[in-house]
């Protein structure tokens, strides 16, 4: 047998070997194709988000706020960056908008009545003022000039300084808050002699509410105060109108 398939064997020689050959050369040329060290897998592996990310925050800053919150690339914590420099509101560390701050500087409007002692006259004034953004905590001051009207032709100057302190809860668009106040002014009478100054101290509670539109916040509140004028006490009770930005 062994003589009988030895020429066959010789003859199929040369085409295992050229199989062979084939075979190491396509081997070779898969291993070349691949990149080292990574592999089939190397080639799917994903971008890192953090990469993603970076680009999507970088360009809220290389940009303005108003093209970050349209830039298809920006991550929500960049876009609620954006969106707290264009309308006043804060922003949480996972990048949800955060609650309304309220007001860092307003101008006011008081309706008041005032006695002095021998006639109630009602008092219209304006005011200026700002407040410190301490998250809950309501820290502000305010200045306000106006005029107290008894009877008709005499108009006497009120000048007051108020400062307040208290709690504010802090909602999407509202922002409630409730405020204890301490206030010193002067009440300049106009009389028919020379102009007498009257000091107006005292202290009281602010119940009020802000309300932001976009950038700006507009206001309501009311506040009963009670002062000492020429060593009697009375009590007042305030309205105030307000907007702020």
């Amino acid at each position: 047998m062994y003589t009988t398939m030895n020429p066959t064997w010789n003859s199929a020689r040369p085409i295992a070997t050229a199989i062979c050959v084939l075979a190491l050369l396509a081997g070779a040329s898969v291993a070349e194709a691949q990149p080292a060290g990574g592999g089939a897998s190397a080639l799917a592996a994903p971008t890192p988000a953090s990469s993603v990310e970076g680009s999507g925050a970088a360009s809220v800053h290389a940009t303005g706020p108003a093209e970050a919150l349209a830039d298809p690339r920006a991550t929500p914590a960049a876009r609620a960056d954006a969106s707290d420099r264009v309308d006043g509101t804060r922003t949480s560390p996972d990048g949800e908008a955060d609650r309304a701050v309220g007001p860092r500087v307003e101008l006011g409007y008081s309706l008041y009545g005032l006695s002095d002692g021998e006639s109630r006259g009602r008092v219209n004034a304006g005011s200026f003022g700002g407040y410190f953004h301490t998250g809950s905590l309501r820290l502000g001051a305010y200045a306000e000039v106006g005029k107290r009207t008894d009877r008709p032709g005499v108009d006497d100057l009120v000048v007051r300084a108020v400062a307040l302190a208290g709690y504010q809860y802090r909602l999407r668009s509202f922002v409630p808050y409730l405020a204890a106040l301490g206030t010193y002014g002067w009440l300049i009478e106009q009389g028919t002699g020379a102009p007498r100054t009257v000091a107006l101290p005292g202290g009281g509670l602010e119940l009020g509410l802000d309300l932001r539109l976009g950038a700006v916040f507009v206001g309501v509140s009311a506040a009963w105060t009670r002062i000492r004028l020429r060593g009697e006490t009375q009590d007042l009770f305030l309205l105030r109108i307000r907007a702020g930005v």
